[in-house]
């Protein structure tokens, strides 16, 4: 998967750690939709959107080798708009058909 980097790059487990600080989210907006579809058998796809924003200020700690070379993070700071759509409802596990993020 990493391609030619395979050979000199790794993440050194021994001090991998994604802090304690939970991710957090705002109030969720849920809209439903119909998506017109080309298949003639399913020709519309219901769609749910889920909006919120996302903070998470992580204590992560996290490093790495290429080749000789040892790079890390100590610290992350992520937050924004998380807008997430879910497609193609069914009635079982897992309930939809796939994701969008």
């Amino acid at each position: 998967a990493l391609g030619e980097l395979g050979d000199v790059f790794s993440i050194d487990m021994q001090t991998f750690d994604l802090g304690d600080r939970a991710t957090e989210f705002g109030e969720l907006d849920v809209e439903h939709t119909v998506q017109q579809t080309s298949d003639a058998e399913a020709p519309t796809l219901r769609v749910m959107t889920v909006r919120s924003t996302l903070t998470w200020h992580a204590r992560l700690t996290a490093f790495g080798h290429i080749a000789a070379l040892r790079i890390g993070v100590t610290h992350v700071k992520l937050q924004g708009d998380l807008v997430m759509e879910l497609v193609g409802e069914l009635p079982r596990p897992p309930f939809f058909q796939g994701a969008r993020v």
